[in-house]
């Protein structure tokens, strides 16, 4: 399964929360993931506003922070199936997701024993435009691995 952007942390909630996706899902990779909702709010002060209308819409949760919880890839990390194998790809030029969510969620995932991958590629942004050819073996090199994906 792969998730780009905002789609990396939908990635995330899917496996943690339905059994259905985490029985048949045993890669996942995120690409330029916004992977941190509460370091995104914090560096990007529009989003908050973004997630507070989506938290408004939804009727599951009584209080934002719950909404967050349900939400945010570190907190989900307990949740994941510990045979999955993450890769996550990040360019280091990217404005919009901070390394620092990759950083916590690669942690939040290592804590779990939940094997996991880190690429970094320097002159990359997040839309990895110059980059989609490294960003194509990087993925098919992680799918083709039988063996667990090495913790970096």
């Amino acid at each position: 399964m792969v998730g780009v952007s905002r789609g990396a942390m939908q990635m995330f909630a899917s496996l943690a929360h339905s059994d259905y996706v985490a029985k048949r899902v045993d890669k996942a990779v995120s690409i330029s993931g916004s992977l941190d909702l509460n370091v995104t709010m914090n560096r990007r002060f529009e989003m908050r506003n973004v997630f507070k209308k989506k938290f408004k819409k939804q009727k599951k949760h009584k209080s934002f922070k719950d909404w967050l919880k349900y939400r945010n890839p570190p907190m989900l990390a307990p949740h994941l199936s510990e045979n999955l194998k993450v890769l996550l790809i990040y360019g280091m030029n990217d404005n919009r997701v901070a390394l620092e969510q990759q950083e916590n969620f690669l942690s939040a995932l290592q804590k779990q024993g939940i094997s996991s991958a880190f690429v970094k590629f320097p002159d990359a942004d997040h839309f990895m435009s110059d980059h989609i050819k490294q960003v194509k073996n990087a993925v098919l090199n992680f799918l083709r691995k039988k063996s667990t994906t090495a913790k970096s």
